[in-house]
């Protein structure tokens, strides 16, 4: 989405919705969708709440873009320790370039990391 389209509200409205349901995705029922889908999910929730703060303005989606963030650059979670689900192309890049869209906001936007990862106000 380059700016409004007959589909941002509905998008707008699925995405108020979804933190009802989850915030950050750990966990898919099913062995169907593969062994990436969980990365898969939250690399493409990345990119849409950083597409949909840069779209709305509402820091709400930057900081559930965050905390995403925060969870697959937590030490147990790092996306390089699942190199047997980590994948460079469909079903695995999601969350590289959602954790590149991510790390571009905040420096922009004011909210800056320390070297110990936690967030700090400027």
């Amino acid at each position: 989405m380059a700016g409004a389209e007959p589909v941002s509200d509905r998008m707008l409205d699925i995405l108020n919705d979804l933190p009802e349901l989850v915030r950050v995705v750990t966990k898919i029922r099913g062995n169907f969708y593969g062994n990436s889908a969980v990365v898969e999910v939250n690399g493409d929730l990345l990119q849409v709440l950083s597409r949909m703060y840069w779209f709305t303005g509402k820091r709400e989606y930057l900081e559930w873009a965050a905390a995403i963030a925060d969870y697959y650059l937590n030490a147990q979670h790092l996306p390089t320790l699942a190199l047997d689900r980590l994948r460079i192309r469909d079903h695995g890049c999601e969350i590289i370039s959602g954790l590149c869209e991510v790390y571009l906001a905040p420096p922009i936007h004011g909210r800056k990391k320390e070297s110990n990862g936690n967030p700090i106000s400027t």
